[in-house]
């Protein structure tokens, strides 16, 4: 992209830069070009096209406003852009007077080499034209003699043709009356004679023709009823075969679907039966295991005067039972069932519990260790890149994290102490640059170890010397450029003249503030 605007003044340069943003006020072809060299220029800006066209790219800028300070902005993204059609200005109106592509002297000279060359064109034209003028001329003469030959040629054949339909209508009128009606109607019949022969020696022709290819045809058709006749038997017969083979399919299936719900009934009425047998054996099962336990299994039969005496005995001992505890065997035995259910369900919840905490206990100490090497690795990398930093000064520090009491402590070396003390200095005892500078590197390390998209300083480099603060601007731009998709807002009182401003730097400098010079009143 050439410029397209030439200022030799500086301060005119500065004035249109800063009054209208001519840095980012681009001409183009027509609109997509303008808009791709916005995009590639960045942050924003103003295309005008030569198919009148006004396209516009917003940069994503977040305001700031300060008394007396600078508001310095990196930005990494747009805000969109928009494209409006221009009005055309016409070519009679004055304002067009006001963009002459040269100066008037040049202009004049080009409109007078212009007016000679229009001229010599001019001559050479009107001698061309003499010569086709000529050339008219004399082709209209040839012309017009032409014409009037045809004229003569025509009114000749006019008089030949006059004469011969004279001595027609004589020769018609000297010839009977008879005869000539019988010379016509003869001259008709063997005009129609001929006409019929041709039609009938044609009509033979195609007769002949088609007897011979039909014959071919009418062979071919004998064959092909033969073969439809054979095929119809055949079908004949085979359906024959499919009808009784249907028939039979459909017996067989009826049959098949007789059995096959006999076979459902019969094993429904098995199953019912095995149900009953099955019920009966637990029953049996059952009530000879409660026998059991009151007492044990006699395998001789006893007389049934000894068995109902038995069983009145126990009876009396159940009654007395009943009385001394407050209900029957079956009402404690209920309790008692219901009792263990409980006890079962506390134990299966107890030890769902259990494993519930275990794991638990072993997810948390895996999330602490993972946590631990987390912090382990944030850590380090913020040691790495608190010394990276300040290596960029000449300094050596590193950062102590006492993670158990939550303490922070950072131990720095000048340059000057590496060739006198060799010990690492307490950031308290520093000065007021180096203090500052080694809290920039602290912050930036620290950036550099969390994901925060905005990050801010305030005042970062008031108690900096030259030096201190040319490399600490400088480090924080590299770093803000090699940072994908964050953005640095930095606000300080300090001139800001050695900054480069690039396509991601952006200075913004606010006005001095205005305070009155009255007095304070005091009573």
């Amino acid at each position: 992209m050439s410029a397209s605007c030439q200022v030799s003044d500086p301060y005119v340069l500065r004035v249109l830069i800063n009054s209208a943003n001519i840095e980012r006020t681009v001409l183009a072809s027509d609109r997509k070009v303008g808009d791709d060299i916005l995009k590639n220029l960045g942050g924003g800006g103003v295309a005008w096209s030569a198919d009148h066209m006004r396209v516009t790219r917003y940069a994503y800028v977040l305001a700031w406003f300060r008394c007396s300070l600078t508001l310095f902005m990196m930005y990494s993204s747009e805000g969109g852009g928009s494209s409006i059609n221009l009005p055309r200005v016409k070519a009679n109106d004055p304002r067009s007077m006001l963009f002459p592509s040269t100066d008037p002297a040049t202009a004049l000279g080009e409109w007078e080499e212009g007016l000679h060359t229009a001229e010599a064109e001019y001559i050479a034209t009107q001698a061309e034209y003499n010569q086709y003028r000529q050339a008219y001329d004399s082709l209209t003469k040839d012309i017009k003699a032409l014409t009037a030959l045809e004229r003569t040629a025509h009114e000749t054949l006019r008089t030949a043709k006059t004469a011969q339909a004279q001595l027609q209508e004589e020769a018609n009128e000297e010839m009977p009356a008879g005869i000539s009606g019988l010379q016509n109607a003869k001259d008709e019949a063997e005009a129609e004679k001929a006409s019929i022969m041709k039609q009938f020696t044609d009509l033979a022709k195609r007769k002949a023709l088609i007897n011979e290819q039909q014959s071919g045809l009418l062979t071919e058709q004998n064959g092909v009823k033969q073969q439809i006749q054979n095929f119809e038997q055949l079908r004949g017969t085979i359906t024959a075969k499919v009808v009784d083979a249907v028939s039979d399919r459909l017996e067989a299936q009826k049959n098949h679907q007789f059995y096959q719900n006999k076979l459902k009934v019969e094993r429904k009425e098995v199953a019912e039966i095995e149900g009953i047998a099955n019920t009966l054996q637990e029953e049996f099962t059952t009530w000879t295991q409660r026998a059991e336990e009151f007492c044990p299994r006699v395998e001789n039969p006893r007389k049934v005067v000894e068995v109902q005496r038995l069983l009145t005995s126990v009876e009396a001992a159940l009654e007395e039972r009943e009385r001394r505890h407050g209900a029957t065997v079956e009402e404690m035995t209920i309790e008692v069932n219901k009792a263990k259910a409980d006890l079962d369900n506390v134990e299966t919840d107890l030890r769902s519990l259990a494993a519930l905490n275990n794991a638990l206990k072993k997810s948390l100490l895996l999330r602490l260790d993972r946590w631990h090497e987390f912090r382990r690795h944030i850590a380090l990398r913020c040691k790495l890149v608190f010394q990276c930093h300040l290596s960029e000064r000449g300094y050596y520090g590193k950062v102590l994290f006492d993670h158990v009491n939550q303490t922070l402590q950072l131990k720095v070396q000048t340059d000057d102490q590496t060739l006198t003390q060799g010990r690492d200095k307490d950031p308290r005892s520093l000065s007021g640059g180096e203090k500052s500078f080694s809290t920039i590197c602290l912050l930036l390390s620290l950036w550099d170890s969390i994901g925060c998209p905005i990050r801010c300083l305030d005042e970062f480099d008031v108690f900096m010397d030259a030096v201190n603060r040319r490399i600490s601007m400088r480090m924080m731009i590299d770093t803000a450029n090699a940072s994908d998709k964050k953005q640095y807002i930095l606000i300080t009182p300090q001139d800001m003249g050695n900054v480069q401003v690039g396509n991601t730097v952006r200075v913004h400098r606010m006005n001095d503030p205005e305070r009155g010079q009255g007095t304070l009143a005091f009573s």
